[in-house]
């Protein structure tokens, strides 16, 4: 082997320095994905455990009921609400997904930049938003309807910054590819963009599916616990499963406590089966798309 061929042979390949920075990256990334779920877990058995008390109580029936102060009609009511939410922040969220994907201009990034920061809003601004908009000034009451626009305001932002980033991962070659054909626009986005961006688009249904279930702090002020007469137009956003957590845990005696403990296993249980669901129909799509 001359002294050229030799050079050429360790300038081949990875360094080894690389190939253990990558080794060690790629261990880390595996670590921080797994600690959420493993958490998630602990916390799961935990409320579980300590909710071991809660047949004892009594309050085994609560969680077959379906009353409005019971654990599976919080838990209805959770789904109702999330889903009144998603309704509309779904649409919202791609149509402005799609309107930033647009030809540049000064106020798309200006309209870009306001959402990403509205992502990191907390929540409670949302509800002094929902409380003087939907519940003061529209007159919507204390209701349920007055909730899930709240809760869409809350879960938009990260609808949009998802729903874009997916659009953004579509390769250039397919729009060009239904031009060519002689498509239109609005059908290239429709037959084309849309169906490629939809596994990417359910990730960011899944993180607002996650962000609506366990949101108290808006819901308290636009549900009212101060209003005496319940809201009877599309429920009482009082009887969902977070408001349940914090009621149960106002009262300090025994039953409440397991109470409490079986609701927050509920609703960890709910969120991991509805994330589960998710995942599969986005891995469902990935499949059907690339074939």
């Amino acid at each position: 082997m001359t002294r050229g061929e030799s050079r050429r042979s360790t300038g081949l390949g990875v360094p080894p320095a690389q190939q253990r920075r990558g080794r060690l990256f790629a261990l880390v990334c595996m670590v921080a994905a797994i600690f959420p779920v493993v958490l998630g877990a602990a916390l799961l058995g935990a409320a579980i455990e300590s909710g071991a008390g809660f047949g004892a109580h009594g309050g085994l029936g609560k969680l077959s009921s379906v009353d409005a102060g019971s654990l599976l009609g919080s838990a209805l009511g959770s789904l109702w609400l999330v889903s009144m939410a998603l309704a509309i922040a779904l649409p919202i969220g791609v149509g402005v997904a799609l309107h930033l994907e647009g030809p540049r201009s000064r106020m798309r990034s200006l309209l870009a930049l306001n959402i990403a920061n509205l992502a990191a809003v907390p929540s409670v601004l949302f509800g002094l938003v929902g409380l003087e908009l939907f519940v003061r000034a529209l007159r919507l009451g204390h209701g349920m309807l007055a909730a899930a626009f709240t809760l869409a305001l809350v879960v938009l932002p990260i609808v949009a910054v998802a729903a874009r980033a997916a659009l953004r991962a579509v390769p250039d070659e397919l729009r060009e590819g239904g031009y060519a054909l002689g498509a239109t626009p609005w059908q290239v986005t429709r037959q084309v963009v849309l169906p490629a961006a939809l596994p990417g688009m359910l990730s960011g249904a899944i993180l607002a599916i996650a962000r609506a279930f366990g949101e108290a702090a808006p819901l308290l002020l636009v549900a009212g616990f101060a209003a005496t007469s319940s809201p009877s137009v599309s429920g009482d956003p009082r009887q969902i499963l977070p408001l349940h957590v914090f009621q149960v845990l106002a009262e300090p005696d025994g039953p409440s406590r397991a109470d409490a403990a079986m609701s927050v296993a509920v609703l960890l249980g709910t969120l991991l089966v509805l994330a589960g669901w998710a995942m599969r129909l986005r891995h469902r799509h990935e499949r059907r798309r690339d074939g």
